[in-house]
């Protein structure tokens, strides 16, 4: 009776479910996934700041404008 040798390429070399195991764990060590969502939390508080001052600005402007049109 022979025994079936596996190779390092073999899936079944390290049993079901090892490929994507490793996949996860190299997924969970890159760390350019963690400068994107870093460059994303900045971008999103960079917006929440703009939006913030265009509103005030907006507020202040409107009662520039009904103050120059009641004096007219």
């Amino acid at each position: 009776m022979r025994t079936q040798s596996f190779s390092r390429k073999s899936p079944r070399a390290h049993g079901i479910g090892a490929r994507p195991a490793r996949a996860f764990m190299r997924w969970l060590r890159d760390e350019s996934a963690v400068s994107a969502i870093e460059y994303a939390l900045i971008a999103s508080l960079i917006a929440i700041v703009i939006i913030g001052a265009v509103q005030v600005v907006g507020t202040n402007l409107q009662s520039v404008f009904s103050t120059v049109a009641s004096d007219v």
